[in-house]
């Protein structure tokens, strides 16, 4: 009869049980049918772990047949505020007898309501829905950002040795974090039941008023327009993560309308609108420049309507099929060329977020106008310190 008793082991109990039991146990192999070893290494000397969870457990607590290990689930408190989970195991005689379902219920009784973290390097779906029957699987832009780099961290290490490592997560995100700060932000944000009928054709669902000075937000043009988007009504979460998405956009035209207020003065309006908008899509995605880029490339104040003799389009031009759209010269041209070389050399969403963060950094210095075509060149360009990432990218 498997018991689970209330005592937290542990690691050196835990290794001392698993040697004790070793030779008690039928079946000795993994799921992958190599064999299990006959002693524990202790967690903070296995290499197969990163830095992050490559520590020793506070704790474990585990299954027992009586003398005879079953199992066991542990943990360790990053800081007050996050727990992270540190190891499973459930010895190959006990498989399918619900010994972690109970270590995983008496484990989070620990966390106490605390955000916990877990880390997985294992592909099979079996254990990736296990895990998810207790926390989220979640992206890394939903853990709380001081925590971000060391999961990270741990991921690429995973990913790297082929493991497809995924993250799973319970506690406060960070889209949590902006609701709780809703307060703040509604005080300069006005949210209007009817659209005038100016703006009509020209918003997704808000503005920044320059006459007020207040950010304008309208319900109903946001379902609107998320309902075409999506060919389906919108969730809740949707609508709220959007909202925001639009408030950040708005609040960067404002920011920007505070520091250059006589913009126009100096430029054309196409470039002025470009200039603006490029701020705002910044403000809209502050960690994610590639998606700024893109999101701006979309926006109409970056393309301008040329007739079918290749100049701007007149009058009678707007009835003719050879109308088309090129983007503006200047900074619109310029982020689509940075846009067309990210896509041209990264593959995964990570890899064009850093790809693009590199290339928009070197803006402003005094660099090669033509893009890398090699790592060489791409070393030369970014640092050396970033060659193993650019070696992974498409050259």
């Amino acid at each position: 009869m498997i018991t689970f008793p209330n005592k937290i082991y542990s690691e050196a109990e835990v290794i001392q049980l698993y040697k004790e039991s070793y030779s008690k146990w039928k079946d000795k192999n993994k799921t992958d049918g190599t064999p299990l070893a006959k002693t524990r290494t202790p967690r903070a000397q296995q290499p197969l772990f990163p830095e992050f969870t490559r520590k020793t457990p506070d704790g474990y607590y585990v299954a027992l047949d009586g003398d005879i290990l079953a199992g066991w689930a542990g943990w360790r408190a990053v800081d007050e505020n996050l727990y992270l989970t540190a190891g499973s195991f459930t010895a190959p005689d006990y498989r399918g007898q619900g010994v972690q379902s109970n270590l995983w219920v008496k484990r989070n009784s620990i966390f106490a309501g605390k955000s916990v973290i877990t880390i997985t390097n294992k592909k099979e779906i079996k254990w990736v829905n296990f895990t998810s029957r207790y926390y989220p699987e979640v992206t890394i832009d939903k853990i709380p950002e001081k925590y971000r780099a060391d999961v990270q961290a741990a991921l690429d290490f995973y990913e790297k040795r082929g493991k497809g490592p995924k993250v799973f997560y319970k506690g406060p995100t960070e889209d949590s974090a902006m609701q709780k700060a809703w307060g703040i932000i509604k005080a300069d944000v006005d949210f209007k039941l009817l659209i005038p009928d100016y703006i009509q054709s020209k918003t997704t669902g808000g503005i920044y008023d320059r006459r007020t000075g207040n950010i304008e937000i309208y319900p109903s043009s946001v379902y609107k327009y998320l309902k075409a988007k999506l060919q389906r009504k919108p969730l809740d979460e949707e609508l709220q993560k959007f909202v925001v998405a639009l408030i950040n956009h708005e609040a960067g035209h404002a920011a920007d309308y505070s520091v250059n207020p006589h913009l126009d003065m100096f430029w054309d309006e196409q470039q002025v609108d470009a200039s603006r908008e490029w701020v705002a899509f910044q403000s809209q995605h502050p960690k994610d420049p590639y998606l700024a880029m893109v999101g701006f490339l979309k926006h109409p104040y970056t393309f301008k309507l040329v007739g079918p003799r290749g100049q701007p389009a007149r009058g009678v031009d707007y009835l003719s099929n050879n109308v088309t759209q090129q983007h503006h010269p200047g900074l619109p041209t310029s982020i689509k060329n940075i846009v067309a070389y990210v896509n041209k050399h990264a593959k995964t969403p990570k890899q064009k977020n850093k790809l693009a963060t590199l290339e928009l950094s070197q803006r402003g210095r005094k660099v090669r106008r033509k893009f890398p075509t090699n790592v060489l060149g791409a070393v030369r360009r970014y640092g050396k310190q970033h060659l193993e990432f650019l070696k992974t990218l498409r050259w």
